[in-house]
């Protein structure tokens, strides 16, 4: 949904002690840096859902976005 609406990336701007959703959008392939205390973390949107990593997080992501998309 978001790539029909123009957008490329997600961003995300993460506390170092959220290390739960650090690790999640890592696993989902998001690249990030650390910025004036927190990290800042991109996940690029693509409307292909096989581009998401193939692993335990990047199936179960995919299985929720088909659900709902």
């Amino acid at each position: 949904m978001a790539s029909i609406k123009g957008i490329d990336v997600l961003r995300g701007f993460i506390l170092p002690e959220n290390t739960a959703m650090s690790h999640w959008l890592g696993r989902l392939g998001a690249v990030g840096a650390y910025e004036n205390g927190i990290y800042r973390m991109d996940l690029a949107v693509c409307s292909d859902l096989s581009s998401l990593p193939d692993n335990l997080t990047g199936r179960r992501f995919r299985e929720c976005l088909e659900k709902i998309g």
